[in-house]
């Protein structure tokens, strides 16, 4: 269920399919015990939680996405009507757990923009585009669960050290505008080419 959420409507489909009532009795008592085994683990500090907080922030925004996609089947189908009280408290768990988890990388991108004193090369660059796309992969995931202000002012925040380090000399003319792309979108950019002379 975990793995592939849309496998819950199989399952809907599978415990409507018996033949007779007690085997359609049978069938959805053994649906019943899976999702109960997944909810437990959700709720349990060795799911869900585990994964996002402690995984890598570039593979973290598939499992938020799994999850939440997983949450949106059960609330929809009658047949787990009695679980829905506790998708409450997992979506919060959820929400938390990401934010925190895009927090620490946004403290890697400022930290890592914070820490060049000389300009930035080409692996440089890479590294630092790659921690930007990882974060906003989290936060287009992240911000459907609440909060999103919070990611928000944190991108912003992002944005505006990517500017402080252009203006010491770490980052080129380009080399701001890519990431400023990436952290605030391609308007931003443009905006941002069109108000000053291009730098090399």
């Amino acid at each position: 269920l975990l793995r592939s959420p849309h496998a819950s409507k199989i399952l809907t489909s599978v415990a409507m399919s018996g033949r007779t009532t007690e085997e359609k009795s049978a069938l959805r008592d053994a649906v019943d015990t899976g999702l109960e085994a997944v909810l437990f683990q959700m709720e349990s500090d060795s799911g869900f939680t585990h994964e996002i907080g402690n995984g890598a922030l570039g593979e973290v925004a598939g499992e938020v996405r799994r999850v939440t996609m997983l949450l949106l089947a059960i609330e929809a189908d009658q047949l787990f009507s009695g679980q829905w009280p506790r998708l409450k408290s997992i979506r919060r768990r959820l929400d938390d757990v990401c934010h925190r988890r895009f927090a620490r990388g946004y403290d890697g991108l400022v930290a890592a923009l914070s820490a060049v004193p000389d300009p930035v090369g080409a692996n440089g660059q890479t590294e630092l585009e790659g921690a930007a796309r990882d974060l906003r992969k989290l936060e287009i995931v992240a911000r459907t669960l609440g909060g999103a202000a919070r990611y928000d002012e944190m991108l912003q925040c992002a944005a505006e050290t990517v500017r402080r380090a252009t203006a010491a000399g770490a980052l080129t003319a380009m080399r701001e505008y890519r990431l400023i792309e990436i952290l605030s979108g391609s308007e931003a950019a443009e905006a941002l080419y069109n108000a000053s002379p291009l730098r090399t």
